[in-house]
């Protein structure tokens, strides 16, 4: 692993928020950056999660000199502060290595592994031709897998899964959602499913959660230690609105509740915007993150409560977008996103933080040499750090940042 050391100082400058009542100040927050990838090769796909103990865990997708898709993962070695050595897991060329379906892995409570991947097989008349969503498990770390199976048990025909978003439940197995095809070729809408797995091991059968959502926008998953669990995904109404709804279960996944619609956005467009929401829950609460090109343009953030009241929504920028959230360990929403600039003439991207402090957002600038700094993902590894990482140019970096600096 190569540590990359900015030329700039460790003074960065605080963005001011959307109210005209704060103001942008310095402060220290560091600049160093870590590069996890290799350079010969072209990585995408980062991915964050946490390993049974609660420390984070890193995979990302290369493709070597002959395109093969490898996806890559690390844990976070404690002792050094940084992640550890990184080990690989082959996938099948026909592998779909994209960001809202990108391959990622999970971990069960009891620490067994889950990586998951989704495959593409051309079909005569078909544009995408037929996928799969596709489930791997390790005993041991990472070393040995089982040989692939599709995580849509009950599987119909015609079906096609594909976008999908994973997390640990409370009972310490693994929620899988994903969009699959409707079965009427004169829907244009794709319906969401659900599957989590089993302590004898595989997955259990899926069930959909609502038959109307956007044909291509990942789906995100919360799960809090009461058994509750919300998906948030990109719903699709009759008149091409796309706004963000919330399907609720409060038994684990056992069943859920009618999707709501969240954000209210009225965005109307003709095509899928490739950009779904983040989730995160709490003591009852729901935070969530989207983009939307309709009411408040770019990154916005919000509160849903128990009783489904929505709070605080926030636009955070307006030149945002691939926005994902964290909570630190209080509760304290914590929220990535990269966000467009453009200097000496020319345009680029550039990776944004921000934190609620009393009620309000702070942001910073946190990739201080990135120029093409795109699809960041964050989390929690203590009271006051989180981990962010991020692409730039075909490669994977991240970060530690000291959340308390903010």
């Amino acid at each position: 692993m190569r540590k990359i050391l900015s030329a700039l100082s460790v003074i960065i400058l605080l963005q001011s928020v959307i109210s005209c009542n704060n103001s942008s100040k310095e402060i220290e927050i560091g600049t160093e950056n870590f590069l996890i990838s290799n350079t010969e090769n072209k990585a995408s796909c980062v991915f964050l999660t946490t390993d049974e103990n609660g420390y984070p865990a890193i995979s990302w997708v290369e493709k070597d000199s002959n395109k093969h898709p490898i996806l890559f993962f690390a844990l976070w070695d404690e002792a050094k502060n940084t992640f550890g050595e990184k080990q690989q897991i082959n996938l099948p060329d026909n592998t779909s290595v994209h960001e809202e379906g990108m391959p990622k892995i999970a971990f069960k409570g009891d620490g067994i592994m889950i990586a998951t991947y989704e495959s593409s097989v051309p079909v005569e008349g078909k544009k995408w031709g037929i996928s799969d969503l596709s489930y791997m498990e390790s005993k041991d770390k990472g070393k040995t897998w089982t040989v692939a199976q599709s995580v849509f048990k009950n599987k119909y025909q015609g079906s096609s899964p594909s976008f999908s978003g994973l997390s640990r439940l409370s009972d310490g197995e693994i929620g899988v959602a994903w969009l699959d095809n409707d079965t009427n070729p004169k829907n244009f809408s794709r319906p969401v499913f659900f599957a989590k797995t089993l302590k004898s091991g595989g997955f259990d059968n899926a069930y959909m959660i609502t038959p109307k959502a956007c044909q291509c926008c990942r789906i995100a998953i919360s799960s809090e230690q009461d058994g509750q669990v919300s998906i948030a995904f990109r719903d699709l109404s009759k008149e091409n609105v796309r706004d963000i709804s919330v399907a609720t279960s409060n038994d684990n996944g056992k069943s859920f509740q009618a999707p709501s619609d969240f954000s209210k956005d009225g965005w109307v467009i003709d095509g899928c915007p490739h950009n779904g929401p983040s989730i995160a829950s709490s003591n009852g609460k729901t935070y969530l993150t989207w983009f939307t090109g309709g009411d408040h343009i770019g990154v916005n953030y919000g509160e849903l409560n128990k009783d489904g009241t929505v709070e605080n929504k926030t636009l955070l920028s307006k030149d945002g977008r691939f926005a994902q959230l964290s909570l630190l360990n209080d509760g304290t929403p914590v929220v990535v996103y990269s966000e467009d600039f453009t200097e000496k003439n020319k345009n680029g991207s550039q990776i944004k933080i921000a934190k609620m402090h009393n009620d309000q957002f702070v942001k910073a600038k946190i990739d201080l040499s990135g120029q093409d700094a795109d699809y960041p993902v964050i989390r929690t590894l203590n009271d006051h750090d989180v981990i962010v990482a991020w692409s730039d140019n075909n490669q994977i970096f991240y970060k530690k940042i000291d959340i308390s600096a903010l």
